[in-house]
């Protein structure tokens, strides 16, 4: 049989239809009727047109059906894999409504559609065909649905590789939208096939492509690793322990001024990993170690005259975890949210509350302050429901931290003028005689868990560590175990020591200098081990600040002398960073990120941590009584005059001054977020409260 190239025919073409792609037509207007003309045979001829056209694709269905049954018997040929072109164009077609471009016809052919050679498709593929939108002579478009697919006749020429029949038509729109026609112009049309494949992927391709991934953020800046710092033993001699503490098993000794490698650190530096002994690594304190000899690498060398110093610094080696077989070191009690448990807050004495209350639009708690029997005359606290104060009728009392309601009062019979400290569920309180009392709050009264006489008034308040309690009394500090109030060990010290601070393993005593002691030697094994001494600062006038991490150095140590310096130490060995002449008399510091905020008599000013300059200055109405507080942005103090003070931590700008009463404070303020508590002398408790 010859081979015929014939149309596809629209089953609602009439006798005008011609088989190329048109435009829609308008409909013609309607003729007037002359006086004689000939019957109207349109319908008749279009009928006649319809049922043609129907017979005719009957007929090629009989021949395609009659075809493949003759070549049933013969094996159906293997197709070859779908042409990534061809894929990519026919996915164009369906997804644009754009009839997607076909092979030019040969030369002696007119250029129209046309079907390709190719050999009958097995079984299980079905031609994709794309009929094409017509007018309806009316000017209106109408899309229609594909006939069922019909198998193509075989290619009489064996020659051909057998692929699938892929007739790529004008496009019939799925869409509520209509399908716009193609012109000869068309961009798409114009374009080369290839660059179809590469702006519509393949299905194969599509499956393989991997899943768009979430960004990953940037990680923070951290400083370079090494792997090991050339350091000399400093001192005489150097003990090794298993693990980062003296609590551990002690392994050997080290002379003076041995040369050593130190291969990694512990969080906050106190303690280095040390080779080596017998070809065994060991644990030593930073401070028995000189670290010398070392320089930075080739990408960090700028030439600046401290590479010396900072090469020989350990924040660049890596952190070395205990062993797992050992016991793990003691950690502080976490504060509860909204628990003001200390008198600065943390053992660490920074004064930071992270995040501040904002009482830049703030309210006051309560219509009716409450009311004790006499002056509030002690720090408060704050632990769960209840904020604690002592007051001069001699009585510890406990009012709710919301609605102010007294919830209990205990008559302790003596004067309490210290802070008090929470840890626990405990409650521990020193009066002015030198009892230390435990008391268990019940909710509406306590309950005495134990007492011990320290036989002197203290003269700070309780700090806490470890269950452990550090009682301030005249030239010595007393530890003391909170479970039971058994005595483990005293320092004496030449001069009243300052509230004392706490970082990782040490005890910081301001006293007549600074000193560093082995915390953890004290509580454990209750031995005194000085770990370094500063003795160029006199005369400490304010409680020691411990920071970490620290600017300079990974931890750091702000020291308030009496020669009205303010000097910033390496907290871990005592080595001076920095000093600044302060001009006036430190009686608190506090500090954040960037600052250290010194106060005293009619001042607060903020200097930065890098070298002490000072950022800004602030005058104030007296002195400010247990502050300042800090966080990122914002300020803190409570003065003497009753007022709640708020600054922008900044510039020291002032963005809210809240006056109690006016009269005068005598004791520290606590911070409970949302709530700030102000003691009064007049025995009332004042309180104001960040606005919702």
């Amino acid at each position: 049989m010859p081979q015929r190239r014939r149309k596809p025919v629209h089953p609602d073409a009439g006798p005008g239809y011609l088989y190329e792609l048109q435009p829609a037509q308008p409909a013609a207007p309607p003729p007037v009727p002359p006086v004689q003309t000939a019957p109207d045979r349109t319908a008749e001829i279009l009928t006649i047109s319809v049922i043609t056209a129907l017979l005719v694709l009957l007929g090629f269905g009989i021949i395609f059906w009659t075809l493949e049954n003759r070549h049933a018997s013969a094996p159906t040929p293997t197709p070859t894999a779908t042409s990534p072109v061809a894929t990519a164009t026919a996915q164009l077609s369906l997804a644009t409504g754009v009839p997607a471009p076909t092979e030019r016809p040969p030369a002696t052919q007119p250029a129209q559609p046309q079907t390709e050679r190719t050999p009958v498709p097995p079984d299980d593929m079905t031609p994709d065909v794309r009929l094409p939108i017509v007018s309806l002579g009316g000017g209106a478009e109408e899309t229609v649905e594909p006939p069922p697919a019909v198998e193509a006749a075989p290619s009489p020429t064996p020659e051909f590789t057998p692929t699938p029949i892929i007739i790529s038509l004008p496009f019939v729109s799925s869409d509520e939208a209509t399908a716009i026609p193609p012109t000869p112009t068309s961009p798409i049309l114009e374009s080369p096939i290839v660059e179809l494949t590469e702006i519509v992927p393949t299905a194969t391709q599509a499956a393989a492509a991997p899943p768009t991934a979430t960004p990953t953020p940037l990680p923070s800046p951290t400083p370079y690793l090494i792997d090991s710092l050339r350091a000399f033993v400093d001192r005489q001699p150097m003990q090794l322990y298993v693990g980062p503490s003296s609590i551990y098993t002690a392994t050997d000794t080290l002379d003076f001024n041995a040369e050593i490698r130190l291969y990694g650190r512990d969080a906050t530096g106190e303690w280095v990993y040390v080779c080596c002994v017998d070809d065994e690594l060991a644990w030593a304190r930073q401070a028995d170690v000189r670290i010398e000899g070392n320089e930075l690498p080739d990408e960090l060398d700028d030439d600046d005259e401290n590479d010396d110093e900072e090469a020989n610094d350990v924040r660049w080696l890596r952190i070395e975890p205990a062993l797992s077989t050992l016991r793990p070191l003691p950690t502080r009690t976490p504060i509860p949210p909204g628990d003001f448990p200390l008198i600065r807050f943390t053992p660490e004495n920074s004064g930071r509350i992270q995040p501040l209350p904002n009482l830049s639009a703030a309210a006051k708690t309560w219509t009716t302050e409450p009311q004790a029997g006499g002056s509030l005359v002690s720090p408060a606290v704050v632990a769960g429901s209840s904020v604690i104060v002592a007051s001069s009728d001699g009585h510890l009392y406990s009012f709710d931290r919301v609605n102010g309601n007294q919830r209990w009062r205990t008559n302790l019979g003596q004067l309490v003028t210290v802070a008090p400290a929470v840890d626990n569920n405990l409650v521990y309180v020193a009066d002015d005689t030198g009892v230390v009392r435990a008391l268990r709050d019940l909710g509406n009264a306590t309950n005495e868990e134990w007492s011990r006489s320290l036989g002197a008034p203290p003269i700070s308040g309780i700090n806490v560590f470890s269950r452990t309690l550090l009682v301030n009394l005249n030239q010595r500090i007393t530890l003391i175990d909170a479970e039971d109030g058994d005595l483990l060990t005293e320092l004496n010290l030449p001069a009243d020591p300052q509230y004392p601070a706490i970082g990782g393993q040490l005890l910081y005593v301001a006293a007549d200098v600074i000193r560093a002691y082995d915390l953890m030697a004290l509580i454990e094994k209750r031995q005194i081990d000085l770990v370094w001494e500063e003795p160029n600062i006199p005369n400490i006038t304010a409680a020691p600040v411990y920071s970490t991490p620290g600017v300079k150095s990974l931890a750091e140590l702000y020291v308030a002398g009496g020669n009205n310096r303010l000097y910033s130490l390496d907290a871990n060995t005592g080595r001076e960073l920095w000093n600044q002449d302060n001009g006036d008399a430190i009686s608190s510091m506090a500090a954040n990120d960037v600052m250290v905020f010194v106060a005293g008599n009619g001042y607060i000013r903020a200097r930065s941590r890098t070298d002490g300059a000072e950022i800004w200055s602030r005058g104030i109405a007296g002195q400010i009584l247990g502050g300042p507080y800090v966080d990122d942005q914002r300020l803190f103090a409570y003065l003497q005059n009753g007022s709640f003070l708020f600054l922008e931590a900044a510039t020291g700008e002032v963005l809210a001054s809240l006056a109690a009463y006016p009269a005068a404070a005598t004791a520290g303020a606590a911070i409970s977020p949302p709530y700030v508590y102000g003691p009064g002398n007049d025995g009332k408790l004042y309180s104001f409260r960040e606005a919702p």
